[in-house]
């Protein structure tokens, strides 16, 4: 997808040293240390997806269209959303694929009259992680999560091959780990995440009950 007004993170990579500079090797004994330094640090003033959502400044909102999102940057920072980020809420739960740095949403202050003024609002991409709902639960927004992709997700969600290559990979996750129905009904990633979350957690607490520690 393309979207002139949203400035990809994958472009400072493309060419790193307009960003950073690398300073003279550390040797010591069998290790090297190379410091990297950040030439340019203006340009990457930026704030967390996490960090906007605590300061209420940053809002996920469904559209009617399964591969995108809307955002409304609220904040005078900009707001990195890293790559695989999952996002719970809306019609189905959705991962944002590509990793994206919302420009700033005004340089005035957004806590003056009228803040709707220095609002930004930005389609960005997006794939879904919850096949089977296609409706709200507890409105359109979303809430960002710390679950990160499967690696054999994420490389569907990146692929050419479209939404039905990760469709096709949850169920086939599903059924390695052998989900009966009734865990994560509606093909949620996310609801799979936090049982495998919490069988491991179980599993931590009977080890520690029968070491006696």
């Amino acid at each position: 997808m393309k979207n002139e007004n949203i400035q990809f993170v994958k472009s400072m990579f493309e060419n790193p040293l307009n960003f950073l500079k690398l300073e003279t090797p550390q040797v010591y004994k069998n290790m090297v240390v190379i410091p990297i330094i950040i030439q340019h640090d203006k340009s990457l003033d930026f704030i967390t997806i996490q960090q906007a959502e605590e300061l209420e400044l940053i809002e996920i909102i469904e559209t009617d269209t399964v591969g995108e999102l809307e955002v409304i940057n609220k904040s005078n920072k900009q707001v990195l959303i890293p790559f695989g980020m999952t996002v719970h809420g809306g019609k189905q739960d959705r991962t944002i694929w590509e990793p994206i740095l919302l420009p700033s949403g005004g340089k005035k202050n957004i806590l003056r009259s009228n803040p709707e003024k220095f609002k930004q609002k930005y389609v960005i991409p997006a794939k879904c992680v919850e096949q089977s709902r296609w409706s709200y639960v507890k409105g359109k927004t979303f809430k960002s999560s710390n679950t990160r992709l499967h690696p054999n997700v994420a490389f569907e969600a990146i692929s050419a091959v479209g939404q039905g290559g990760v469709w096709n990979e949850i169920q086939s996750h599903r059924a390695e780990m052998k989900y009966s129905a009734s865990i994560a009904p509606t093909q949620s990633y996310l609801e799979m995440t936090k049982h495998i979350e919490k069988q491991t957690e179980d599993i931590i607490k009977l080890v520690i009950l029968r070491s006696g520690t």
